[in-house]
């Protein structure tokens, strides 16, 4: 049973623009009823970043506009949305940092094009890294000729003095 909040995935809004939202790792987005918490994560990420690149799609549109001052105020709206974006996208850093996750984007002409993520949960080989692991060896001794173990008296430990 998935009891994860859900995410606002732009992926279901009709005015999606495919061409605007990122890979993560290089890879298709989990799907939007992910209910692993690092693909819930990855989802938030994307999310974000796909508002930024929409933003600044808004905004180069606008630049194409010959300079007026409506342009001029247009282009600031435009800034602000993008640094209320930026401003989101840097809570929601600060909000997983502390977890080891880290979010770097990819940018190419402005726009983020892939995600790369990085969980402190999970080592390199994808094993998490809370998982307890167990290793052990044999050491084989050989006694001095003539000895047996049977014969051996091995030193006693003593407790450590109190302080």
């Amino acid at each position: 049973m998935n009891t994860a909040t859900a995410i606002d995935d732009p992926r279901g809004q009709p005015d999606f623009e495919f061409s605007h939202y990122p890979k993560a790792n290089g890879k298709e987005a989990p799907p939007a009823n992910a209910g692993d918490r690092n693909e819930r994560i990855v989802l938030e990420f994307l999310s974000i970043y796909y508002a930024l690149n929409r933003a600044h799609a808004k905004l180069r549109d606008v630049r194409q506009a010959a300079e007026s001052p409506q342009r001029s105020a247009q282009e600031r709206e435009c800034l602000q949305g993008i640094e209320k974006v930026l401003i989101q996208r840097d809570s929601l850093e600060d909000k997983y940092a502390p977890l080891g996750i880290i979010a770097e984007p990819l940018v190419q002409n402005g726009f983020t094009i892939d995600v790369k993520f990085t969980f402190g949960s999970v080592n390199a080989a994808g094993r998490l890294r809370g998982a307890p692991m167990t290793s052990s060896t044999t050491i084989p001794i050989r006694l001095p000729p003539g000895v047996k173990i049977e014969n051996l008296t091995l030193p006693r430990r003593e407790p450590p003095p109190n302080q």
